[in-house]
């Protein structure tokens, strides 16, 4: 058997050029053979990247691009491929769809009311307290997370049922109460559904690949590039490539130094950026010193893009603990100055400080022609910062996170209507959808404004008028008796005015109070809310192509209220207080995703968005503890010691996943480290990379 074929991209050069150029010179840039050619990357956007970086080797004439798709992986949104398979004539492994994130929250919702229902502790919790549906959703979602996670490392339900609950502490027997109920109902919620979960048709769709091409040698040349094999299914499909005649592996960034003793303390520590990768080359039994350069030689078709002791440098401050005493032989004889060279650590005193001195380096790098700048982080406070500072030069900056659902204009309007009726039209409620930019009332834009104003001077200032739409209808309708009876006629308040008025509101009443008797009585089901609800958004602002949003982001918008009515059918009739909670905790995480900017001159990515991506400039913001490394999360439904007891993978891991972008992304031409001394008026800790790169860095810069 030939040795696995896996190779290696050092850091300091730009990825998926160095993939592209040694590829084509591979094939000695034969266009039919690229074409049927067969590449795995980890993100969409490093698809669309490696693409360009092929056609931009190829100067004249038509280039016919080889398969490219994304290889969905553990940190990866995307857990599945959907038709992205297609041109792999992949033949359908299953009659199953899969099934939506909507779908499985909702449905996993009503479990955990269910349960909730039945268990009589909870019960008694729950009626104290009202059924407002927010509790059930975040454990929905933690349960969606926990399937995922058991799912993709390929453990059975069944083997919760092992578990002995007198061995734990008493509130986790109520836990194994419901996982039992999970046991017995979710596999036979999906065979009713005829539908699969994302991880599981992810997990067989990699392995029939795996066992396809294991039995039937392909004839074109197939590359896996950029990933580490942290998913099972991900990594044993990379075994079965690199045994492949024509088949490769191409790992970012190998540290391949012959020292056994770094090897084995690497092995051993989850949070080391270099863990994954050589858990990986364990599996293919594969030492780190035997990988080769996927580019021996490299001319000057592909340039550094940062001096090559750079990765050195950064890879000696992430050791692991017990080797950090290493520390002492980096010095200014060993390390040459110009590996110092476009290094930048900037503290500011807050997060707005922090965000204006990103801002002002976006700005700056506009002002050279050509050059690029990215800010990479997952703090999105410190990302909308930056686009509001940098708002005053009408920069241009790509967000690839996009826009929270519920912070867009008009959907923020859908909950500032839906908080008017749920509150009775109390008059700021109601104030705060009438004087919303979108809200026009059927009428022209100042013809509306000025009834609004009348509305408020005469009705809404003072003595509250009774609850709902017939109080606020009958106390126009006396005061108009009121102003009949004394004859005034002032520009103020004249008749004529307030019987406009009074017409006006009583076209809207019966829109409005279909939805409020909805919200009261309890008897609607969600999808019976959502077109009451859409009624009046729809009598107040009217289509919403008028919204004055693009047309792609009002598609989004639609499909995913399209979505939610769909997914929703079967839910039990809902009341005010649920619907609200429903709409707000269920779609909370949903985004509308600007246009795709390939090549943008300013972005703001997260830490898997920036995997691979190549900018003159990169900007590491939010720099403290939490943000890099982000946070672990407890898990509300498995404690630590059961998920070891499963078999789980070691939710540390995602340290070491986090260390390892940061170690890519530091290898950029020029690279700025910033972070900001407080938050939210309180003190932060600095990120425990920084601190360790800092204690190296400064003594050589000094």
């Amino acid at each position: 058997m030939s040795r696995p074929k896996v190779y290696t991209i050092d850091p300091n050069f730009s990825f998926l050029d160095v993939l592209a150029f040694g590829f084509l010179k591979k094939i000695s840039f034969d266009r039919e053979v690229l074409a049927q050619s067969i590449f795995f990357l980890p993100t969409q956007r490093s698809v669309a990247n490696f693409a360009s970086c092929i056609k931009g080797f190829f100067d004249n004439g038509t280039v016919i691009l080889p398969t490219i798709r994304p290889l969905g992986d553990l940190m990866d949104e995307e857990l599945f491929f959907g038709n992205y398979m297609d041109p792999l004539n992949v033949e359908n492994i299953s009659q199953k769809k899969v099934m939506s994130r909507l779908r499985r929250r909702l449905l996993l919702t009503q479990l955990v009311e269910r349960f909730m229902e039945l268990d009589g502790e909870n019960r008694e919790s729950r009626e104290s307290v009202g059924n407002n549906y927010k509790g059930s959703v975040g454990l929905a979602n933690a349960l969606a997370a926990m399937l995922d996670r058991m799912q993709i490392e390929g453990i059975s339900l069944d083997k919760l049922e092992n578990f002995v609950p007198e061995e734990h502490a008493m509130h986790w027997q109520t836990t194994f109460k419901f996982l039992k109920l999970l046991i017995e109902h979710w596999p036979k919620i999906l065979e009713e559904e005829n539908l699969v979960d994302p991880a599981t048709y992810t997990n067989n769709l990699l392995g029939h690949l795996s066992a396809k091409w294991e039995k039937s040698q392909p004839a074109q040349f197939i590359t896996i590039a950029g990933s580490t094999g942290s998913m099972p299914a991900t990594a044993e499909l990379i075994k079965v490539v690199a045994s492949l005649k024509n088949g490769a592996v191409v790992l970012p960034g190998l540290d391949q130094r012959e020292d056994e003793i770094y090897r084995k303390v690497v092995v051993d520590d989850a949070t080391h950026p270099q863990h994954m990768m050589f858990s990986l080359l364990d599996k293919l039994g594969i030492h780190p010193g035997n990988v080769q350069d996927w580019l021996p030689t490299v001319d000057n078709t592909v340039k550094e893009k940062s001096p090559a002791g750079r990765f050195k440098l950064f890879s000696e401050a992430l050791l692991p603990p017990a080797l950090s005493g290493r520390w002492r032989s980096v010095t200014k004889k060993t390390v040459p100055q110009k590996d110092l060279e476009g290094i930048i650590i900037i503290e500011s005193d807050d997060q707005r400080a922090e965000a204006e001195s990103i801002a002002l380096i976006m700005r700056e790098t506009l002002e050279q022609e050509a050059r690029s700048a990215a800010l990479i982080t997952s703090d999105r406070n410190l990302a909308r910062q930056v686009t509001s500072a940098a708002s005053r030069w009408n920069l241009n900056i790509y967000d690839s996170a996009g826009q929270q659902f519920l912070n867009n204009n008009y959907i923020n309007f859908w909950r500032l209507v839906s908080e008017m009726v749920f509150n009775q039209l109390a008059p700021i409620p109601l104030l705060s959808a009438l004087k919303h930019p979108l809200a026009n009332g059927g009428l022209p834009k100042v013809e509306f404004q000025k009834k609004v104003s009348q509305l408020e001077l005469l009705f809404l200032r003072g003595e509250r008028p009774k609850p709902g739409v017939d109080g606020l209808l009958e106390a126009v309708n006396i005061g108009r008796r009121y102003n009949k009876n004394r004859k005034i006629n002032t520009d103020a308040i004249r008749i004529p005015a307030i019987d406009n008025l009074y017409e006006w509101l009583s076209e809207l009443a019966p829109v409005i109070r279909s939805f409020e008797h909805a919200l009261t009585s309890g008897s609607k089901t969600l999808p019976e809310m959502l077109s009451l609800h859409l009624a009046l958004v729809e009598k107040l602002s009217g289509p919403i192509e008028l919204n004055g949003e693009t047309t792609e982001t009002n598609n989004q918008i639609v499909k995913i209220l399209n979505d939610f009515y769909e997914q929703s059918q079967d839910l039990r009739k809902v009341d005010g207080i649920s619907y609200t909670s429903l709409f707000e905790t269920v779609l909370s995480d949903f985004v509308i995703r600007g246009k795709y900017q390939e090549k943008p001159r300013l972005a703001i990515l997260g830490p898997l968005e920036g995997r691979l991506s190549e900018f003159d400039r990169i900007i590491i913001g939010g720099l403290n503890e939490g943000s890099w490394p982000p946070v672990i999360q407890p898990d509300p439904w498995l404690g630590r010691s059961m998920q070891e007891a499963l078999g789980l993978m070691d939710m540390s891991k995602r340290i070491g996943q986090s260390a390892h972008d940061f170690l890519q992304a530091v290898c950029a031409p020029e690279v700025f480290l910033t972070r900001s001394r407080n938050l939210a008026n309180s003190p932060t800790t600095a990120s425990r990379w920084l601190m360790r790169v800092s204690s190296i860095f400064n003594p050589l810069a000094g």
